[in-house]
């Protein structure tokens, strides 16, 4: 009597361990989020850009902080240009959320376009996923200031004005898939073989001179 009671319980705990386990999965899918759309501007003249490159990364998060599984960080990668009027749409995705349910959050944005350096948000990040992002860049006319950024020599200048990825250039690609983000490289090398610096390979594994 006793073991038929024991072999009841097992079969109800692993019933129960069945069940909580399928529904950890299932509360683990993130709804759709996105999608998210901007426009790219000239910060000085307000005209859409054509032809930036836009890198969009998804990333786990534990405390601010990204976290990886065994796996390559961040989870998703998303690599588009902007139109002739200077739009660009990252599609809608669902993401699984890993282990202890951190959440998987973005995206976080490297946006490169040939005789500009840094770039920010003229609203909110917020504006990606309601109306539209307007997105500014700011315009480098001076030769110098293109080798600078370039070359990741560039200092921030006045904090105030919030430009992103300045001081450190364009090449904040680093553990990303290469084969994500060959136009981001494209980009990047068109502009430093123009100002006469050799090429570069970007991303992860690393690619070195083509």
């Amino acid at each position: 009597m006793r073991n038929l009671w024991l072999r009841s319980c097992l079969r109800i705990a692993i019933a129960l361990f069945i069940f909580l386990a399928a529904t950890s999965t299932l509360s683990a899918l993130g709804a759709a989020a996105g999608p998210w759309s901007a426009i790219v501007i000239d910060a000085h003249t307000r005209g859409p850009v054509e032809g930036a490159v836009i890198v969009a990364t998804w990333s786990r998060r534990g405390r601010g902080h990204s976290i990886g599984f065994g796996g390559p960080d961040p989870v998703g990668v998303e690599e588009v240009v902007t139109d002739a009027h200077g739009q660009f749409t990252l599609p809608a995705r669902t993401f699984a959320n890993p282990p202890l349910f951190l959440p998987i959050e973005g995206p976080d944005l490297l946006i490169f376009k040939s005789a500009y350096g840094g770039w920010r948000f003229r609203d909110t990040p917020a504006d990606l996923v309601k109306q539209g992002a307007v997105i500014e860049l700011r315009p480098l006319t001076v030769t110098d200031e293109r080798l600078k950024y370039v070359q990741g020599r560039m200092a921030e200048q006045d904090p105030r004005l919030g430009w992103l990825r300045e001081g450190r250039g364009p090449e904040s690609a680093y553990g990303l898939p290469y084969q994500r983000i060959r136009r981001y490289e494209s980009a990047i090398n068109g502009e430093r073989v123009l100002l006469g610096l050799p090429r570069i390979g970007l991303g992860y594994p690393y690619l070195g001179e083509e």
